[in-house]
């Protein structure tokens, strides 16, 4: 008989199941949330139930390392059972909020998958009016994929039932006792399952009729499920969280006058004003009450809006702090869509935090500001002391702290998602500060899902939106955007920096090729975005052709020791050589006597602090030509820096961008060839990409948007047979291989002796493996490329694992490979267009 159960090692079951319920119902008991009572007290019961299944003699023989047979010790199907039965007679007690009803089927729905995804809710239902009608007489008439789950909660039942005098303690002090034991007697799991299927029928009814209230009501499925498993996996780690921080809303403020305490040109001045004017809009908007806001920060490139975001979010944070109190202070999260912005603006939220905070943040600095992306290092210290990767690892993923930078994957993944890993910590959305900085980069494909989700965020989670960008993207309607820069316009007059000039004349490698040197002569150096590595390296080579007698040496591991530099940038090189390429090109072009030829592709678009006199563009998106606009005369050191846009012969901009896109941007660069006579201003350029991103809205597809707002209306989280929200993605999943590129002997040593020995051995136990490559990833990245395997199958390096998924160049082998001025080696014949 046994006295105590558990539900982990060392860890009592009962206490696992009060910490869980306790714990997932504080996480929803927060005030921005308008079904705040409801949703507590349902993520309590969840929390409570959803290890129920562990009381079993299975599964503790199995915790004791006793071998159990026919799944016996699975304990998800038959809490999620117990779950939906205790909510279903604890209804009465649930407060009358509309939508209320569907309760019992979310709770049945996250128990049952909170060791896995989301799913569709009707494929975890059987169709008990077709087949189960009489319990367990009809177990065999249920279709396989329910027939062993059902056989199996026989079993247990029956076994909970023999030990109820055992359990009967436990399960009172948890204050579920009475109707356990009801279930445990009547075993009414045909009026359960009856009840639940009624429940999806109503609720399938109602994604018809109103598609707000079951937009609310998926949302709720993902809050409830974040809830239980965060406070799960915390439980499960003995973890406890930390007090939330206050942090003063003037840092930012005070960090600026500190280190920029007078104009130094006139550029600085304008900086001054904007951050002012956002300054006193937010304070106008608090005064009035500002809770649940669409805002927008409009502004050129270079005008400080990093700066000035952090500063408007920290003051709506603090007056929701004090409006709701220190526990429930609104996070901050910074979301961007490339990592390289990531890094360059959390080191400057960094730099703020670290100033004005000093030791007390030092010491803590995870618990203030987190940066969480695929590469990021895993690292969280408290009080000076750092926590065990695996700690770490938790405690990024839940995003426990005040401020957060992290991608658009992740926001993405997480509100428009249903995993497990996303999921978890979609509960610290609520109530939270959301910039969204270079929007304008969410696929046009997903516009209209983008609006009506976040709406429903809005609404739903209390969550206040700043959209920061120099370009206006239409994907909020700009009737419910509240722009905290009003005069935006006065500032993109008096920043005019660069004159964008258009040629609608196709040319081929060579005349570009002339194009490029003679722009080089005449403003001293010169940038050059292409938008396929083809033609980059097609470009590069018959430039590096024409310059050899002019004394312009490539760069190749090195920087040249010349003052006329010939530049090379995509992924077609490792990230370690883009890196160092990037900052000693910075630093080249600051010196007068330095001057380069960039080739480039997109790389260089948004994020790259680095500035050239003249830019050619090939035609891309019109943003994106904004974009590479920015990296000319950054500093206004010059008059006008020249911004040209033009044709490559065989270019594949529509396969590149789609036909949408380029269509749009033939159309904008027609009329300013007609009407501006090819050439127009920095001031000018918010009007046409305006006109440009009309166009692009007017002309895109809403089917994919339509998609998933259908999928997200009826819960079709993940299924087997409708589309559903797993099939969103933010990026396109290209059909690449990793090819590692060591160029010292010392990578060349750590990759083999150190990352193959540690994440590849697939004799380690897994976790070890997967907690080497978490600690590796950053260093395994940067020695990386990832052409598309349809290329480097025309010249396949030999490989890394024992299944051929990752290959390497050894350096004795470099030269077959690739080349240490423009990267990785294949067949020119058989490329295929490629971008990035």
């Amino acid at each position: 008989m046994i006295k105590e159960y558990y539900s982990h090692p060392g860890r009592l079951l009962k206490e696992h199941l009060k910490y869980v319920g306790e714990e997932a119902g504080r996480m929803l008991d927060h005030p921005a949330l308008p079904a705040r009572s409801l949703l507590s007290k349902a993520a309590h019961f969840t929390g409570l139930s959803h290890d129920l299944g562990k009381f079993t003699t299975y599964f503790q023989k199995h915790l004791m390392g006793e071998k159990v047979g026919n799944n016996t010790s699975n304990h998800a199907f038959i809490s999620a059972t117990l779950g939906a039965y205790i909510t279903i007679k604890r209804f009465a007690d649930f407060p009358d909020i509309l939508g209320k009803e569907f309760i019992p089927l979310l709770c049945f729905l996250v128990i049952h998958r909170h060791h896995g995804n989301l799913k569709y809710p009707r494929e975890l239902l059987p169709r008990t009016r077709k087949s189960l009608k009489k319990w367990p007489d009809d177990i065999k008439k249920l279709d396989n994929e329910f027939y062993s789950s059902f056989k199996v909660m026989k079993d247990q039942l029956k076994d909970l039932y023999i030990n109820w005098d055992c359990i009967y303690c436990d399960l009172k002090e948890l204050g579920i006792a009475v109707e356990v034991g009801e279930f445990l007697k009547n075993q009414p799991v045909v009026e359960v399952f009856t009840e639940l299927e009624n429940m999806y029928f109503k609720l399938e009814e109602l994604s018809k009729k109103d598609e707000g209230m079951a937009a609310r009501i998926c949302l709720w499925g993902q809050l409830l499920f974040s809830a239980l498993v965060d406070a799960d996996k915390f439980s499960a780690a003995g973890m406890e969280r930390f007090p939330r921080i206050h942090i003063q809303e003037n840092i930012v403020e005070k960090y600026l006058s500190q280190n920029f305490p007078k104009p130094r040109h006139e550029l600085d001045k304008l900086r001054s004003e904007f951050h002012k004017e956002v300054k006193e809009k937010v304070r106008q908007l608090l005064s009035e009450g500002i809770e649940r806001r669409l805002l927008s920060i409009t502004a050129p490139t270079g005008m400080g809006k990093t700066f000035a975001s952090l500063d408007a979010a920290l003051r709506i944070r603090n007056a929701l702090e004090e409006k709701w109190g220190k526990e429930y202070a609104p996070r901050i999260i910074y979301a961007l869509p490339f990592i390289n912005i990531i890094e360059q603006n959390y080191e400057e939220y960094h730099k703020v935090l670290s100033s004005q905070l000093g030791r007390e943040y030092e010491s803590s600095s995870e618990r203030y500001l987190l940066r969480h992306h695929y590469l990021a290092e895993v690292s969280y210290s408290v009080d000076d002391e750092k926590k065990s990767v695996e700690e770490a690892l938790l405690l990024t993923e839940s995003w426990e702290s005040e401020i957060i930078v992290t991608t658009f994957v992740q926001v993405f993944q997480t509100v428009m998602g249903y995993r497990n890993r996303f999921l978890k910590k979609l509960h610290n959305f609520i109530g939270s500060v959301l910039i969204l900085d270079e929007v304008q980069s969410i696929p046009l494909e997903y516009w209209d899902i983008t609006n009506k989700v976040f709406q429903i965020l809005c609404s739903e989670i209390g969550i206040t939106i700043l959209q920061i960008t120099a370009t206006q993207p239409m994907i909020f309607n700009k009737n419910c955007i509240s722009e905290l820069c009003a005069n935006y316009k006065k500032f993109f007059k008096y920043q005019n920096r660069t004159v964008l000039s258009v040629d609608l004349e196709e040319k081929s490698q060579d005349q570009w090729t002339e194009w490029v040197l003679e722009l080089y002569e005449k403003y001293g150096s010169v940038m050059v975005v292409v938008n396929t590595i083809r033609s980059s390296i097609d470009l590069y080579k018959k430039i590096k052709d024409k310059v050899k007698i002019l004394g312009i040496e490539p760069y190749g591991f090195t920087a040249p020791q010349a003052d006329e530099w010939l530049v090379y940038l995509s992924t077609n090189i490792t990230p370690n050589q883009r890196r160092k390429r990037l900052k000693d090109l910075k630093n080249h072009l600051r010196d007068d006597c330095g001057r380069a030829i960039l080739i480039s592709t997109q790389v260089v678009e948004a994020g790259v602090d680095i500035d050239f006199p003249s830019v050619i563009r090939e035609i891309g998106p019109f943003d994106s030509i904004v974009q590479v606009a920015g990296r000319c005369n950054r500093e206004g050191k010059i008059n006008a820096g020249l911004v040209y846009v033009g044709f490559l012969e065989n270019g594949r901009a529509s396969h590149v961008y789609g036909g949408v896109h380029i269509t749009a941007a033939r159309n904008i660069l027609k009329e300013i060839q007609e009407k501006y006579s090819g050439r127009i201003e920095e001031k000018d350029y918010m009007e046409i990409v305006e006109k440009y991103f009309n166009i692009v809205k007017k002309s895109s597809s809403k089917e994919q948007s339509w998609k998933f707002w259908n999928a997200y209306t009826k819960l079709i989280y993940d299924s087997l047979e409708q589309e559903a929200l797993s099939e969103f993605d933010l990026l396109e999943r290209l059909n690449q291989i990793p090819v590692c590129v060591p160029l010292t002997a010392e990578d060349e040593e750590w990759l083999l002796e150190v990352y193959t020995k540690e994440v590849l051995n697939e004799k380690k136990p897994f976790m070890e493996r997967r907690l080497a490559a978490i600690k590796y990833k950053k260093k395994f990245h940067d020695i990386t490329i990832r052409p598309l395997l349809n290329r480097a199958e025309n010249n396949l390096p030999i490989s890394l694992n024992e299944s051929g998924s990752i290959r390497w160049v050894p350096i004795r082998d470099r030269e077959s490979f690739y080349d240490i001025e423009w990267g990785f080696k294949w067949l020119p014949e058989e490329i295929s267009a490629w971008c990035f």
